[in-house]
């Protein structure tokens, strides 16, 4: 199977939706300065962030934003 066809959702230079879970609950300024739309904070202190990045460079940068925050990423995923 080819990659377009083992990741058909996954969009480089266009928007797409994701979910991205981390360790712990981000800032309200980071998670506000960046896209998250929708925001759960779990019971296990784990926090689940949803919403539409520009492109990828725009999501990679919101990851490494999380991560210069000291958050440990649990997933991503894209929706399309």
């Amino acid at each position: 199977m080819g990659v377009n066809q083992a990741w058909p959702r996954i969009r480089r230079d266009g928007p797409a939706k994701y979910v991205i879970c981390v360790r712990g609950i981000p800032s309200a300024s980071l998670v506000r300065e960046s896209w998250a739309v929708g925001v759960e904070v779990r019971p296990d202190r784990t926090t689940v962030l949803n919403g539409t990045f520009a492109d990828q460079p725009d999501m990679l940068g919101f990851l490494r934003a999380l991560i210069g925050a000291g958050h440990v990423l649990v997933s991503v995923e894209c929706l399309g």
